[in-house]
């Protein structure tokens, strides 16, 4: 008796138990929820958003074990279903590892970042108080002392008229010196300040890693401090998952042809993974920089970008 050819997802499920890895393990590398690989293990694909993220789910579970997801989609044609050119995915059925949705993890994080800007508000304001107290304390005695100058002087005879013009023109002479020089310094501390500035910008530079299979990897060197990642579909819509090193995902879901999502991430992060699910109609940005994703195989992949943090140099 001639044993039956495994399924598809028999196949992947024999893969990953001969690597020693878990649906867990699987859900973590390829940012697919497990309900999904479950069901692709199974061989549910009914379960699944839609035709054509079968086979995209199902190359990316295949290079999470080691497989030629190309070749298996190739064996394995007629049993999966045929993919639309374009799919668009419920928002409800967005394969993301977060449980709480865009708005209220948004709201979360509004709240986070006012309750760290409170005590600089305080202390800031506390400083302005003291130093408004300082001013008027100084306006005080120097209208005293003006008072008191005015009763002296009206007692003293002046000594001649040339005397005090010789004065008057040495104290203009003196405080136009003063305003000269002031300005100059101010000139030249915002120069350097813009030059500063201009240099720092300038030190950021993004460098190809490696590129295998359907993903890359780059290293931002000298990344500053406030990093922003932007998404974009053209020609075609685009499903898309940003999540940092060490994070929930911030973003994921079904992008629109024409459309685009910018994304802040969160200060300290060491790295970004970027998931795609149409590469052709994919457009990746970071601090605006152009993110080239063409290097790659096939039409799904996951783009890494390292975060190398700026570092002072002693003079």
């Amino acid at each position: 008796m001639s044993e039956e050819t495994p399924t598809i997802g028999q196949k992947l499920q024999e893969a990953r138990n001969a690597k020693g890895l878990t649906i867990d393990d699987v859900q973590q590398s390829t940012k697919i929820q497990r309900r999904y690989l479950i069901a692709i293990e199974d061989g549910k694909f009914d379960e699944l958003p839609g035709d054509f993220y079968v086979r995209a789910f199902i190359k990316q579970y295949a290079q999470a074990v080691d497989l030629n997801g190309d070749e298996l989609l190739k064996d394995y044609n007629d049993q999966l279903p045929q993919a639309a050119a374009t799919h668009v995915m419920p928002a409800d059925e967005a394969p993301a590892t977060r449980e709480k949705t865009p708005q209220v993890r948004e709201s979360n994080g509004t709240l986070e970042r006012l309750r760290s800007i409170l005590p600089i508000a305080l202390v800031t304001l506390l400083v302005v108080v003291i130093l408004g107290a300082i001013w008027v304390f100084a306006v005080r005695n120097g209208n005293k002392s003006s008072n008191n100058s005015q009763i002296s002087s009206s007692a003293v005879k002046v000594s001649s008229s040339k005397d005090t013009e010789s004065s008057s023109s040495s104290s203009s002479s003196s405080s136009s010196s003063s305003s000269s020089s002031s300005s100059s310094s101010s000139s030249s501390s915002s120069s350097s300040s813009s030059s500063d500035k201009s240099k720092k910008n300038s030190k950021a530079k993004l460098v190809s890693v490696s590129t295998t299979g359907g993903n890359s990897t780059y290293r931002l060197e000298n990344a500053p401090a406030t990093n922003k990642i932007t998404i974009a579909a053209d020609n075609a819509a685009s499903w898309m998952q940003v999540t940092p090193a060490g994070s929930s995902a911030l973003y994921v879901g079904t992008m629109q042809s024409g459309k685009s999502q910018t994304v802040t991430l969160p200060n300290g992060a060491t790295s970004v993974a970027v998931s795609f699910g149409n590469r052709t109609a994919t457009k990746i940005q970071i601090n605006g920089k152009d993110v080239d994703i063409s290097k790659g195989t096939g039409n799904t992949g996951v783009l890494t970008i390292q975060l190398q943090a700026a570092t002072s140099k002693a003079k």
